[in-house]
């Protein structure tokens, strides 16, 4: 008598494997498993085989279990079956074998008389895949075999039953894979952030605050963390380490210094070159907020030094080596996962690194023309991992084109072991025809390793009753007080400071409206001014708004100011102290961006009990719950109010619902306060998904 175990590797090497056996009657039979999806059959050796061989299939391995009873083989024949009719068999065996006996199958060892080989499957042959059967009976024993690639085939347990011999192993059983579990107290990564801006030294978005925030957290959680900036200006706090690196870029080398400052555990570093130095500008673009022509060489510096300092500068004596994670943020350090794939790797570096990009904002992708590419120094066969080609509709440039672009954030995400963005409904958003920019097809071909992370905030810096800016300060002066969730007398003290400051009526029930952020039409402002009309003249509320960015807005400001002089005060610019003042006075903050990755500000408002009033897009959603008085428990009933993204009208409506709660539902307002100011905003629960993601991507084979 003569079974066959097939069990079918897997990429995963995990594999579910079936044994069938047969027996009963003196005229026995051969029977060969014929599986129509297989080109190639896999026979056993014979029963007299002294050692069985065993072949690599690359990535999966496949091996088959012979059990034969000494008998006279030459007198075996050979029979033909499909899976479909020994999975039948075994379901009525199984079925016969349960009503026949009550009691339960024990597993023994294979007979004296029976001999188990294992033999492995031709290269070539492919594995069978199982078909769908039934659930086992309860007297049967189903057991999950894990194997790699290399591993031994692992003998089967033979189940003793009433009528037949069977031993199975379902391809349906409820198979618990490996969960993922925290790392050993004792692991750390070596974690290398690439990064356009960081605060407190460069800053045009939340992009800085984030490279500025996030690496502290990671280091508390035991990891080595560097940051890799460049060095647009002279920071008195970087140390210039002596190093000097050449950078292959463009066609030549470049040099670049290398300067380092260690703060709470963590690397800074700060590659210099002239190329970064631009003072009559900002980061991005010259005073007249044109682009630098030259920003794709500038950035393609930047990540290649990013590649070269762990392997060439040691900080604190001792390199950062070539198994850390790289973390690219935004198209800026888009060029680093292609070059790690098609420049390192080949040339058996950054073996065991793994890359991993943040999209901060889809918006700003880094596109150039195709003319550029030979520049990157990316092999020519890499090109179409950069290659982004627009629609006929939106292409430009010349006509031989035909609309091919070098796009440095379709490189990221094309070739990154893992992609990241700043909350859970804006990776969600950014996967779809209007919020991808393009992207979206290539997000939604890589969704399985695509993750939303909310961003924190930093409360040191972000705190009531610690805040520097309010209460006394340092130089003597004073405004208003710090306060507390268990106490919020300060806030009222806040709100009068802002009043007399900004030149306001002191009324403590005009319900005071604040805004912090850049005077454009993705931030909504547009909106808040179409709305100020009717809150002023109907409610009689008051609004402070804080920023600068489109001049058409800028001057609208101006106009609402000087028509409604003792309701609306415009600071056209930004001033750090200002915002934290803002927030904390206002009793209702706006925040009707027509898309927002992720948002800070309204953290900001939420941990100062100022009740955010949001549109409903990208983070926004994921950190301000709408109100709802009528839900049964507590937590549900809201931290703030939120509005279609994009609805002039529905952005008025909100204000007003606000509005009403404030005056008309005092208590409802101070408890929504409290739920908000309860929360943990802190960028260690962000870190803690970080470092999962980290992990993942290094228990993983590198995606390039």
């Amino acid at each position: 008598m003569m079974s066959r175990l097939v069990s079918s590797g897997s990429c995963s090497s995990f594999a579910v494997s079936r044994v069938i056996s047969h027996g009963g009657g003196k005229n026995k039979s051969r029977r060969r498993l014929v599986c129509a999806s297989s080109s190639a059959s896999s026979k056993a050796s014979s029963g007299s085989s002294s050692s069985s061989s065993r072949k690599k299939t690359g990535a999966v391995s496949a091996s088959v279990v012979t059990i034969d009873t000494p008998k006279a083989q030459e007198e075996e024949e050979e029979e033909d079956v499909t899976l479909e009719s020994l999975i039948e068999e075994v379901d009525d065996a199984m079925s016969s074998s349960s009503s026949s006996s009550s009691s339960k199958a024990v597993a023994k060892a294979p007979a004296k008389n029976s001999v188990v080989k294992a033999v492995s499957m031709k290269a070539d042959a492919k594995p069978a895949k199982p078909d769908v059967a039934k659930a086992p009976a309860k007297n049967s024993v189903v057991k999950a075999v894990s194997m790699k690639a290399d591993a031994k085939p692992a003998k089967p347990d033979v189940v003793k039953t009433t009528d037949a011999t069977l031993c199975v192993f379902d391809p349906q059983a409820d198979i618990t894979l490996p969960e993922f579990t925290n790392r050993p107290e004792t692991e750390k990564l070596p974690i290398i952030f690439a990064t356009s801006e960081v605060t407190p030294w460069s800053k045009s978005g939340g992009l800085a605050d984030v490279c500025g925030s996030l690496p502290f957290a990671l280091a508390r959680r035991a990891h080595r963390v560097m940051v890799i900036a460049p060095r647009y200006e002279n920071y008195e706090d970087a140390i210039d380490t002596g190093a000097r690196i050449g950078v292959p870029c463009y066609g030549g080398f470049q040099e670049v210094g290398i300067f380092h400052c260690i703060r709470a555990g963590v690397d800074f570093v700060f590659v210099d070159h002239p190329s970064f130095h631009r003072p009559e500008g900002s980061l991005y673009t010259d005073a007249d907020g044109e682009a630098y022509e030259d920003n794709a060489f500038r950035f393609t510096l930047l990540a290649k030094a990013a590649l070269e300092i762990p392997l060439q500068v040691p900080l604190n004596g001792e390199l950062y080596g070539d198994a850390g994670v790289f973390v690219a943020n935004d198209w800026q350090a888009g060029l680093l996962p292609v070059l790690m794939a098609s420049v390192y790797r080949p040339r058996h570096v950054y073996q065991n690194a793994r890359a991993v990009t943040i999209i901060h904002n889809i918006q700003y992708q880094g596109v150039y023309s195709p003319g550029i590419f030979q520049d990157l120094g990316i092999p020519d066969d890499w090109f179409g991992a950069v290659d982004y080609q627009f629609p006929p509709e939106e292409r430009q440039g010349a006509y031989e084109e035909e609309g091919h672009s070098v796009n440095f954030l379709k490189a990221a995400i094309s070739t990154s072991d893992r992609v990241v963005t700043v909350s859970p409904n804006y990776a969600n958003e950014i996967c779809t025809w209007l919020g991808g920019k393009g992207m979206d097809d290539l997000l939604n071909a890589r969704r399985f390793t695509l993750s939303g992370i909310t961003n924190g905030i930093d409360v040191a810096e972000w705190d009531p009753a610690t805040d520097r800016h309010l209460g006394a300060s340092a130089d003597g002066t004073e405004w208003g007080e710090h306060y507390s969730r268990g106490n919020l007398a300060g806030k009222a003290a806040c709100k009068r400071a802002l009043q007399q400051e900004m030149a306001l009526p002191e009324d403590p029930n005009a319900p005071l409206i604040g805004f912090v952020g850049r005077l454009s039409d993705q931030k909504g402002a547009g909106m808040l001014l179409d709305a100020i009309p009717h809150l002023v003249e109907v409610h009689n509320a008051q609004v402070v708004m804080l920023g600068t960015g489109n001049k058409d807005l800028e001057e609208r400001l101006r106009e609402m100011e000087h028509r409604y002089q003792n309701n609306v005060r415009g600071w056209v610019g930004f001033n750090v102290a200002k915002s934290h003042h803002i927030i904390a006075a206002a009793d209702l903050f706006a925040m009707p961006s027509r898309f927002e990755p992720c948002g800070l500000t309204q953290l900001y408002s939420l941990r100062y009990g100022t009740i955010p009033v949001v549109a409903e897009t990208g983070g926004l959603v994921d950190t301000v719950q709408n109100y709802n008085p009528h839900a049964s428990q507590e937590e549900e009933r809201g931290t703030g109010f939120t509005f279609a993204a994009g609805d002039g009208w529905a952005c008025g409506g909100a204000l007003e619902r606000a509005i009403k709660t404030y005056r008309e539902h005092p208590e409802s307002f101070k408890e929504m306060q409290l739920r908000g100011m309860a929360q943990d905003m802190s960028w260690d629960v962000a870190a803690e998904s970080y470092e999962q993601v980290f992990f993942w991507a290094k228990n993983d084979t590198a995606f390039c």
